[in-house]
């Protein structure tokens, strides 16, 4: 039995915009051992909004998070996802079935934001779940790429996830989720995550791999989103940063190793400062630990710029001086008269626009 392998321009008027022309083919074979349905669909162009899912879910009904997108709702509605796809991709159901899917738009549309060509390729194979590569290139030349294996077992699920963005325009995410938004930039990330857990909302806690991120903000906003480390940011900035200068990038290099993540390199670089921090984090506990150690890019005479600290959980934590920090601020607010000429005079000056750091953010 199978399904007409060629369908061809299948048409279907979705709202006001122009038709959807959908091209593909479609195999189902059940004469092996296990029944088969491979599908492989293109389409010159898909709106977004043309598809109102309102608040449909094909999970039981629950009441949205109410107030701003923090980094506790954004955690609990990861960990309902997570369980609800350990429930629906059990490893009695993915091993009843086999086959790929596979859809390439050339064009994807969200509202007035074209976010280019984008493709997904989906297996199921030998009880195991292969969601990937998802792959979106922007018009504008950024690109996202990621991937997720999905293996449950008897007692316990194999996870492996991959996603590189390079130089993404995250202000289409902004508007997408919070419509009329101000906020404006790029990003690129590298995250891998390998994990054997007791289920999928645990893979954080068990998993070893990596997360890098550098992001360049052009219009910065801390009320759109209440994000932990965008609040945490606006938090330090007044600190590290008296005049509040522009901000040229945010680097962060991180190793996870069975559930805690230590940072390989951490800047914060404005105009007129650059920061260097470093900590560590635990997902089993929530327990963090930063330190920031601010330095005006050209020596100042009486600078009060003084290292900060960040201790706590993730949903409680607090931004404190230490004591000793204070004194050494005291004491170089002192021999500054002294010191500064000589800085000024032969010591290595740091890029305004911080290029040094900026413009390559890699390992």
């Amino acid at each position: 039995m199978f399904i007409p392998q060629n369908v061809d321009e299948t048409e279907s008027n979705v709202g006001e915009s122009k038709p959807a022309q959908v091209e593909g083919r479609g195999v189902f074979d059940a004469s092996s051992p296990l029944p088969r349905l491979d599908v492989a669909l293109s389409a010159e162009r898909i709106q977004l909004d043309d598809f109102p899912l309102a608040d449909w879910s094909p999970f039981e009904a629950r009441d949205p998070p109410a107030g701003p997108l923090t980094a506790e709702t954004i955690r609990k509605s990861v960990a309902a996802g997570a369980r609800q796809v350990h429930a629906i991709f059990s490893k009695e159901l993915l091993g009843r079935s086999e086959g790929e899917f596979d859809l390439a738009v050339k064009r994807v549309l969200a509202g007035t934001d074209e976010l280019g060509r984008g493709r997904i390729h989906a297996r199921v194979e030998n009880g195991r779940a292969t969601i990937g590569p998802i792959e979106v290139e922007a018009h504008d030349g950024g690109s996202a790429r990621g991937s997720l294996i999905y293996e449950p077992r008897d007692r316990d699920v194999v996870v492996a996830a991959r996603a590189r963005i390079d130089r993404f325009d995250y202000g289409r995410l902004a508007r997408r989720v919070r419509p009329g938004s101000a906020v404006d930039g790029t990003v690129s990330m590298d995250f891998r995550l390998d994990a054997t857990a007791p289920r999928l909302s645990a893979a954080i806690e068990y998993g070893t791999g990596r997360y890098d991120f550098a992001i360049w903000p052009r219009r910065v906003n801390a009320n759109v989103f209440d994000f932990w480390t965008v609040n945490l940011v606006f938090r330090l900035l007044p600190i590290i940063d008296v005049s509040a200068s522009p901000m040229n990038c945010l680097v962060g290099h991180f190793d996870l190793e069975r559930g805690k993540l230590r940072s390989v390199r951490l800047v914060i670089d404005t105009v007129n400062t650059r920061t260097e921090g470093g900590g560590r984090a635990d997902f089993a506990t929530d327990e963090i630990y930063l330190r920031f150690v601010p330095r005006p890019k050209v020596p100042q005479f009486f600078s009060l710029a003084t290292p900060v600290e960040v201790r706590g959980t993730l949903d409680d934590y607090g931004i404190r001086l230490r004591p000793a920090d204070v004194l050494g601020t005291a004491v170089q607010w002192v021999t500054s008269l002294v010191t500064v000429p000589f800085q000024r005079a032969f010591g290595t000056r740091i890029p305004e626009d911080g290029h040094d750091v900026c413009e390559n953010p890699g390992r």
